[in-house]
């Protein structure tokens, strides 16, 4: 059984084991939002998708960062979105969210977007020295 309170996203659960009392309990985190998850499918389903493009643009910047900054435009997004992603349904796509999740994300300190681009600065721990090139 799972415990929610009112307006709390953490939950109790509760395994009685066919006792009048709970044997085992467990706090959950974010016991609200698995539930929902579970709930429905779709949402499920967009999350991991999201969750997948934000984790593929993170990491793209951070291998491509130069100096700390990297620079990725509207139009290679939207390739990918369609290509795959959300299949060729570029209106099922929320900027905003995704926007929002690549600001949230630590390996970022400013995500700033254009009408063309989006410019990241990449958070000091995560910057990668830049070795010098050898010319020949």
């Amino acid at each position: 059984m799972l415990v929610l309170c009112e307006g709390i996203d953490d939950g109790i659960l509760v395994n009685s084991e066919g006792f009048a009392y709970a044997r085992y309990s467990a706090y959950l985190s974010g016991a609200r939002t698995l539930s929902l998850m579970n709930r429905y499918p779709s949402l499920r389903d967009f999350c991991v998708q999201m969750d997948g493009l934000v984790e593929k643009y993170v990491q793209q910047a951070l291998a491509g960062q130069e100096d700390g900054k990297f620079c990725i435009s509207y139009s290679d997004i939207d390739v990918e979105v369609e290509k795959g992603i959300f299949n060729e349904d570029l209106s099922a796509f929320d900027w905003r969210l995704f926007l929002d999740m690549l600001s949230e994300r630590p390996e970022f300190d400013e995500v700033e977007n254009t009408p063309n681009e989006i410019y990241f600065t990449i958070a000091p721990e995560f910057v990668e020295e830049q070795t010098p090139g050898i010319s020949m």
